[in-house]
């Protein structure tokens, strides 16, 4: 089809700068410009006229968005980090190691090699792959703009499908994950590897002479934003060798409300999630 612009399947017209310094940046965006960081997201929605910003900044030249940074208890990752940078990453492999396995899982290569985490975080897409680990890792998303700086806890910052707790004029800076000492397992069911997921999965767990300890499930690819199960958590801490816990998880299961289109309906997804964390529980046991 064609409009007075050209074919729908091309963006609306829009301004275009690629600044220098972070105060540039918060700058344009307070005239309403919206940021634009790998791109993966934020294009395909404008060239489906799903999104028509007037003008768009690009965020490549800002170091300050950039790098990893390791500290006593916590690593903070700039907005602009790459997936496959997380994944490379030796600070992180040691140290939080399943973040590292999710964004190994993330698309393929060449969307890891341009899609950032501060992107992913930003756009909410209920089925993207960091959610559910951030949100078991207890992580925090750190904005900026004009008027200063605050952090959210992620379970308060992702407030739905493609909904956040961004201000206008405000942007992601950096994602602060508590380095977690334990081991972590991550599943993801899609049609390809490169899908978004139709069930995605992370589960936490700590062996202290030989309990289960601080264990951690959070669920992806839901209606609501990412879910920890606190039933199955609980049903699961303190424990020193193999329990039923297929009741609890199985109510757990049925009051999710997962995303539902064309790749599947909510009951199948539900069956999806069941089948993961079951096959997740049976590897923890061994």
């Amino acid at each position: 089809m064609e409009d007075d612009e050209g074919s729908l399947m091309y963006p609306a017209r829009f301004d275009y700068y690629r600044p220098s310094t972070l105060n540039e940046v918060l700058e344009l965006m307070e005239e309403g410009c919206r940021p634009m960081a790998g791109g993966q997201s934020l294009l395909p929605m404008m060239k489906l006229r799903l999104l028509t910003p007037n003008c768009l900044v690009d965020l490549g030249e800002i170091e300050e968005l950039r790098g990893i940074a390791v500290y006593k208890d916590t690593v903070k990752i700039g907005a602009m980090v790459t997936h496959n940078e997380i994944e490379e990453s030796q600070e992180i492999s040691s140290s939080i190691p399943v973040l590292a396995q999710t964004a190994a899982n993330i698309g393929d290569l060449q969307v890891r090699m341009r899609g950032t985490i501060g992107g992913s975080v930003s756009h909410a897409d209920p089925s993207a792959n960091y959610l559910p680990t951030l949100l078991a890792l207890d992580a925090k998303v750190k904005l900026v703009s004009k008027s200063g700086r605050r952090s959210l806890p992620l379970q308060e910052f992702v407030r739905g499908p493609l909904l956040t707790g961004l201000k206008q004029g405000e942007l992601v800076e950096a994602v602060e994950v508590p380095i977690y000492g334990g081991n972590g397992l991550i599943r993801k069911f899609s049609r390809r590897k490169a899908d978004f997921a139709i069930a995605i999965v992370t589960l936490l767990y700590k062996k202290e002479e030989r309990r289960l300890n601080d264990v951690r499930v959070a669920v992806g690819a839901l209606r609501t934003g990412p879910r920890r199960l606190t039933k199955l958590e609980e049903s699961l801490n303190g424990r020193m060798g193999r329990i039923d816990v297929s009741d609890i998880l199985i109510r757990e299961v049925k009051s999710l409300e997962p995303v539902e289109d064309l790749h599947g309906g909510v009951e199948y997804r539900r069956n999806v999630i069941l089948t993961l964390i079951t096959r997740m529980m049976e590897e923890l046991w061994r």
